[in-house]
C-alpha cells in the first residue's frame, strides 16, 4: 500500500514536517508496474479544505 498526496506528478510543496511531493495516481501506477509490481487497487480521496490523497495497493508476482 502506497499513500500520497495527489497532484501534478513530482511537484514539491511545503508540509508541516518537511518538503513533501504530490503525485499522479496514473503515472505512479505505471512506474510501479514498470518496476515489477502488479497494481490491484487505486483510490482517490478529496474533501473540502484538505489536500487530495491517493493510494495504490500492489503486489509482487
Amino acid at each position: 500500500m502506497l499513500g500520497f498526496f495527489e497532484g501534478d506528478h513530482r511537484t514539491a510543496f511545503d508540509h508541516q514536517v518537511t518538503t513533501a511531493y504530490t503525485g499522479s495516481p496514473l503515472a505512479t501506477a505505471v512506474e510501479m508496474s514498470d518496476a515489477g509490481w502488479r497494481v490491484t487497487r487505486m483510490e482517490q480521496r478529496r474533501g473540502d479544505g484538505t489536500r487530495p490523497h491517493a493510494s495504490i495497493a500492489a503486489v509482487r508476482d
